[in-house]
């Protein structure tokens, strides 16, 4: 019984402890409300208030290297280039030429796809170089005859529309014939010899390293699909997916960091276009210095604001009226400042409207607001 009692007077203490500390605490925004009302610019508050009311402020400092929005990123070639190498054909991998890992120069020649689609395109390019060949002979002849008298100029005439036919055809035959990896000397040796007669060939299209075999010997393929992965030697890129919210005010040129890395890009492309359903932009930019990613590797972009700024914690912003509006101390007076603030990451930069080293309140924000509104200010 005497233990009950006791707890029940502890329980009654306790209370009545907690509401004094609520009736003190109401007491002293009172008073310290009652002190801020008489100035008439802005907040007045002693060292000794702020501190008891929570409310504490810092120095503004500048934009840090390496602050900024992070965001995810791929690794890619250039997109002038590509990386992935596709069949031209539909038919079977014949043979690789070349292993995973090689260094290969422009126009090596990777691998050859047997394809009797490619053996009718080159009967085709034959057949339209030997009709080339005769229609130059005959016109030839032709124009000769012509200098002897012997035959019309309207001869002559017939003579050249063929040749002119002839020529557009051969043309077009060899542009299939390009396509399917032939360049003049291996189209003389086809011509002479039916070298890699039935054969679509696969050549690097730049320098690299192959990187990937998609298709294995043997394996059919069809128009289109992948071949292989090149991995270039000049200067890789990054993918990168942003909100469309956080790219405003970002333009080519622009400066980003990879995290906990040296390695810097400088931005070259960006989306104007939101997604619809990620409501995300591509933002696209390329390395400074060659780099060891591998293609599709995934990093941790930091965008930097473009114009620096001074540094504002998130904690110091607070929202009125659609307004950003920070509270600095200017001597005795705490007064809120309306700033046009750019998201870097979790915090803010300033461009203008703040300078380094003025003291902006970082803790009590909210009370701070508070206190504005009891005095009738803006908000």
């Amino acid at each position: 019984m005497i233990r009950k009692m006791q707890e029940r007077i502890n329980r009654r203490g306790g209370a009545k402890q907690l509401r004094g500390l609520v009736v003190v605490t109401a007491w002293l925004s009172m008073m310290t409300l009652a002190h801020a009302q008489s100035s008439d610019e802005g907040l007045s508050l002693s060292d000794q208030e702020l501190m008891n009311l929570g409310i504490r402020f810092v120095p503004a400092t500048a934009v840090a290297p390496g602050m900024g929005v992070r965001a995810p990123g791929l690794v890619i070639a250039a997109p002038a280039q590509g990386s992935q190498l596709f069949s031209t054909v539909e038919g079977e991998v014949g043979e690789w030429l070349v292993n995973m890992g090689d260094s290969v120069k422009k126009g090596e020649l990777l691998a050859v796809i047997f394809s009797s689609e490619a053996a009718a395109q080159q009967s085709t390019w034959i057949a339209a170089q030997a009709g080339l060949e005769t229609a130059q002979l005959e016109a030839t002849r032709i124009d000769r005859l012509v200098a002897e008298g012997i035959v019309s100029q309207r001869r002559q005439q017939q003579a050249q529309i063929v040749l002119q036919q002839a020529i557009r055809e051969e043309a077009a035959a060899a542009q299939s014939l390009a396509r399917l990896g032939f360049d003049e000397a291996l189209k003389k040796e086809l011509s002479e010899k039916n070298s890699y007669m039935g054969y679509a060939l696969l050549r690097a299209p730049y320098d690299g390293m192959l990187v990937h075999q998609a298709a294995r010997r043997g394996q059919p393929v069809s128009v289109g699909d992948e071949l292989a992965e090149l991995e270039p030697n000049s200067n890789k890129w990054l993918s990168i997916k942003l909100s469309s919210k956080l790219a405003r005010g970002l333009s080519e040129g622009g400066k980003l960091s990879i995290a906990d890395s040296s390695s810097a890009l400088t931005l070259r492309q960006r989306d104007y276009s939101t997604d619809t359903q990620s409501q995300t932009v591509e933002l696209l930019a390329e390395f400074d210095s060659n780099v060891d990613y591998p293609l599709g590797t995934k990093l941790e972009v930091i965008i930097e604001p473009s114009l620096g700024g001074v540094l504002v914690p998130a904690t110091a912003v607070v929202y009125s009226d659609g307004q950003t509006q920070i509270f600095v101390r200017e001597g005795d007076s705490i007064r809120a400042r309306a700033l046009n603030l750019r998201p870097i990451g979790r915090d803010y930069a300033a461009v203008s409207g703040l300078s380094v080293g003025e003291s902006i309140a970082v803790v009590g924000t909210a009370l701070l607001k508070g206190m504005q509104l009891g005095l009738g200010g803006d908000s």
